[in-house]
């Protein structure tokens, strides 16, 4: 299956995953081949993406770590209202105690799936809310990543919640900035908004106050150094630079790994590694056309360079069909940009 925008979608598209509401309500079942009044009601539900399924998919349809939107879609959805009343500060205790409990659950799923998930990104499924569902996936994406790098439970919880709230100053109409201040002071804005208005643990806070802090000590607002860093701090500056770089790029690929490599000179080189060996830069049955005008779909087989991935020519002037080109050991062809159907 692969992801495709609501807007490049066409008609008699055949849906992988059931396509769901902001809340969680069914809006059309997998399997659900897509009319005109169909790809028209998408667009009226603000849906901004789904998972279709044609002829070039050729592995099985297993979710990935939130594909499978019925058991995460309404969990989203408060999430993102807890973000919201949380920056305006009439979220009660009772409703943090219920976020960390909903955080608790996603953290046990995660931990259960750990081994079978990859660390991938989603596109975002909701028009309107790219922010709001930006803040979550990134909290989810690290969630998983805390995991696999073999923190506890307990810590990982407060890798996601610190992920949720960390920018929570950028939007409080509330908090007093002081004439001159800049963005660069918003860790610590957040730190002492949440100290001060909520009883958040302390592992949680310094996550919070710690996030923009880079390895190599460029970063702030404390000028800390390698592991002095929090490891949340860490998990989520990789993971907040990978997901950048991929929204940044939309369908376009070029300079996807030299952007990466670029953005990421400064964080966790240890844990850089183990992010590349846990995700997938292309998803298996993304279709991609290539520098010399080819259009591929990628496979599941693993590749030395997670830039370059093993593909399958579908549409070729230089190749048979259904050749297997391994891109990392090519020097002339890579992948230009991301395509969505074979013309």
């Amino acid at each position: 299956m692969r992801s495709v925008p609501t807007i490049r979608l066409k008609e008699d598209s055949e849906l992988a995953l059931d396509v769901l509401g902001e809340t969680g309500e069914m809006i059309f079942p997998r399997g659900t081949r897509l009319t005109k009044a169909q790809l028209g009601k998408l667009k009226d539900e603000k849906v901004a993406s789904v998972y279709i399924t044609d002829e070039y998919c050729f592995t099985a349809a297993n979710p990935k770590y939130i594909a499978d939107s019925g058991h995460m879609m309404n969990k989203i959805a408060t999430l993102k209202k807890m973000i919201a009343i949380t920056a305006v500060g009439l979220a009660t205790n009772e409703a943090l105690i219920g976020t960390i409990e909903l955080v608790n659950e996603i953290v046990q799923y995660y931990y259960t799936n750990r081994n079978e998930l990859d660390i991938v990104y989603e596109d975002a499924k909701i028009e309107g809310n790219a922010t709001e569902e930006k803040i979550v996936y990134i909290a989810m994406i690290s969630t998983l990543f805390a995991l696999k790098l073999g923190l506890n439970p307990r810590a990982t919880a407060a890798v996601c919640l610190a992920a949720l709230l960390k920018d929570v100053s950028l939007v409080t109409p509330n908090i007093k900035w002081i004439s001159g201040e800049n963005n660069k002071h918003h860790p610590k804005k957040s730190y002492e908004y949440l100290k001060e208005k909520y009883n958040l643990p302390e592992d949680v806070l310094g996550i919070i106050l710690a996030h923009e802090e880079l390895y190599d000590g460029s970063g702030y607002p404390n000028r800390l150094k390698g592991e002095t860093i929090p490891k949340g701090a860490r998990i989520i500056s990789i993971i907040e630079s990978y997901y950048n770089i991929k929204q940044q790029l939309k369908e376009h690929c070029l300079t996807l790994e030299a952007d990466f490599v670029k953005k990421t000179l400064s964080l966790d080189p240890h844990y850089l590694e183990i992010f590349r060996e846990n995700t997938n830069v292309y998803e298996p049955d993304t279709l991609v056309e290539l520098t010399n005008g080819d259009i591929a779909v990628v496979t599941e087989e693993s590749s030395v360079n997670i830039f370059q991935p093993n593909v399958r020519i579908v549409k070729s002037v230089n190749y048979p069909k259904d050749s297997e080109i391994c891109l990392a050991k090519m020097f002339n062809v890579n992948i230009q940009k991301i395509v969505f159907y074979v013309e």
